[in-house]
């Protein structure tokens, strides 16, 4: 855009940059943006479009659907169609959040087409962006207050091809899971068990449940029913520790029941153990 004063970005957008975060970063290049490209922000769309095509994907994109997010609310077609052309290049993940505040059914309604969408990233922002606790973001309080509204994105993608898409809807999950985990696990034993993609969700979705010991995720993370077992060995090695030591702890447990017994294991990393 010719009468870009570069000049003046630089100027806004350097003023005392290393004080900030790394999020509060990406957010002066956009005040900056606003700043110095067109007031008319339809106008100012359609540079960020030109731009978008020059730009590498990745983090260094998100200036992009966070200029959407902040500026965009009164031209909310416009402003849907950008996040869903930006998010191919990094996410809009975040900048959807601000719709999903002013306007939550609205924006679930287009959610919704998203989650149709042939392209996956399309898909798993429809999740991701959805999601009631996303990391990096505020809370979407309505969504863990009810969380059937986003079901109708999650039931579109319980069996998504994509594996990024997959761990949205198990992360997704798993948010609400720490709020609700009875409405979690009654949504999964009704998704099909018998195909791999969506029984690969499940056991993710269910870590924060597993690694608690609840009973009907253990189950539905494939561990047998009650079992009946005996602690034959308990061993810690070493005896004395100094700071920074490793300990090791060894277990062997004894079946009693006479059939074969499934163990769901959160992590290797937590425990291995032996049954006989």
């Amino acid at each position: 855009w010719p009468p870009f004063d570069a000049v003046r970005f630089l100027q806004l957008g350097l003023h005392d940059l290393a004080q900030l975060s790394l999020m509060q970063r990406l957010r002066r290049v956009t005040l900056a943006l606003r700043q110095t490209l067109p007031p008319d922000y339809l106008e100012a769309l359609e540079i960020l479009y030109a731009l978008a095509q020059r730009t590498d994907t990745g983090f260094v994109s998100l200036f992009l659907p966070d200029f959407v997010g902040q500026f965009g609310q009164k031209d909310f077609d416009a402003s849907m169609n950008a996040l869903a052309v930006f998010t191919k290049l990094g996410s809009s993940e975040f900048a959807v959040r601000e719709f999903l505040r002013a306007d939550l059914n609205r924006t679930l309604a287009v959610m919704k087409l998203w989650s149709l969408d042939a392209d996956e990233r399309v898909r798993r922002l429809a999740s991701e962006g959805s999601r009631p606790r996303l990391p990096w973001s505020f809370r979407l309080q309505p969504v863990i207050d009810r969380p059937a509204l986003t079901l109708p994105i999650l039931k579109s993608l319980s069996g998504d091809p994509s594996l990024s898409v997959r761990k949205s809807v198990a992360n997704h999950l798993n948010d609400i899971s720490k709020d609700h985990p009875a409405w979690v696990l009654e949504v999964l034993q009704r998704w099909p068990q018998d195909n791999p993609r969506t029984r690969w969700i499940a056991k993710r979705a269910l870590r924060t449940l597993v690694k608690a010991g609840h009973p009907q995720a253990l189950l539905l993370h494939g561990a047998s029913g009650d079992a009946v077992v005996t602690v034959a060995r308990f061993d810690l090695t070493p005896a004395r520790l100094s700071l920074g030591d490793l300990l090791t702890l060894s277990v062997e447990l004894q079946s009693q029941s006479g059939e074969p017994l499934h163990m769901a294991r959160a992590s290797h990393r937590e425990f291995v153990a032996s049954v006989t």
